[in-house]
């Protein structure tokens, strides 16, 4: 009975995250709405931040496994952002996601602090009942979430990660805003990067005040890139990771997953699944012709990936 709930659990949970809409969605039938709550702390890099919580009713010790989700670029009513929280809450996840108020959002140093301390906060608070922890971070926040896990105040607390649209370098996604064009091994492609990257890439330029060249070589942002690219902390992680990503992704190439990938193999557990579904986050139409074309084909290979995720983090009892 146990592994036949686990797959019909995971079987749901993928329809679940691929079909953001609609009230047939399977996990929905087959649990309750989650419960959410705030929390407010300061944190270590200065800054005030709110944690919204989201898990089953039924607090403590039902609950093993923390997923922070890192997007504080996205908006707290993002459809996305609240069917993932929802999703994995059900999933028996208790989900994380942290906010600060500041803005326009720009990726800096104080990101690191900011989710150390939502770690700490969770490990300080048996009330919630977090034993495990795992990191998930989305697009740009994949490299503060990379050097946060690398981190020796949380490194040995953490046992998964999740990078979803997320890269290798971040010198390798400038210059495919810039230029368009991605390589990796035998792979070359060519394309029109989303507006939407060149936007944040000014007001990156804004925010720093300099130039593109400046920001991609310069000497005075070489502590930046560091921290901003995973590739810089690789040999200090030590939690398991999963990796996914779009392959017709506009803003950052999937080219940067499969580095990424390749380059942890060795290091700790990664798993990889490559699909054509997300566009970077934004979903394809739902349709008969993106069924039959996008959504079907990727569910198997997503259902094995989720399967390993769900039976290693998901809810234990």
């Amino acid at each position: 009975m146990f592994r036949i709930s686990i797959r019909l659990k995971t079987i749901a949970t993928a329809v679940n995250l691929l079909f953001p809409k609609g009230k047939w969605r399977p996990l929905e039938i087959f649990t309750r709405k989650p419960i959410s709550e705030e929390h407010a702390i300061e944190s270590l890099s200065g800054r005030r931040l709110k944690i919204q919580v989201w898990r089953k009713k039924g607090a403590g010790k039902n609950y093993s496994s923390a997923l922070i989700i890192y997007a504080p670029f996205l908006s707290q009513n993002d459809l996305r952002l609240i069917n993932l929280a929802d999703t994995f809450a059900r999933a028996g996840f208790v989900v994380v996601l942290p906010w600060h108020a500041e803005g326009p959002y720009i990726l800096d140093l104080r990101e690191v602090n900011d989710i150390v301390s939502t770690v700490l906060f969770l490990r300080d608070n048996p009330s919630l009942g977090v034993e495990y922890f795992g990191l998930f971070g989305i697009s740009a926040s994949n490299g503060p979430v990379m050097a946060a896990a690398a981190d020796p105040r949380i490194r040995e607390l953490l046992s998964f990660i999740i990078s979803f649209a997320g890269y290798y370098r971040v010198e390798n996604v400038l210059q495919f805003i810039m230029t368009g064009q991605y390589s990796y091994k035998e792979i070359k492609g060519e394309i029109v990067p989303d507006s939407y990257t060149r936007e944040i890439l000014n007001k990156a330029l804004d925010y720093l005040d300099c130039d593109e060249e400046s920001l991609l070589t310069g000497p005075q942002f070489e502590k930046l890139r560091k921290l901003l690219s995973p590739s810089s902390f690789l040999d200090q992680l030590k939690a398991e990771c999963f990796i996914i990503h779009s392959t017709d992704d506009p803003m950052i190439p999937y080219t940067e997953s499969l580095r990424l990938a390749d380059e942890l193999k060795g290091r700790v557990p990664v798993y990889l699944n490559l699909v054509d579904v997300f566009e970077h986050g934004a979903y394809k139409k739902i349709d008969f012709r993106n069924i039959r074309r996008h959504y079907l084909p990727n569910l198997v290979e997503f259902y094995k990936f989720l399967s390993v995720l769900l039976s290693n983090w998901g809810d234990r009892r």
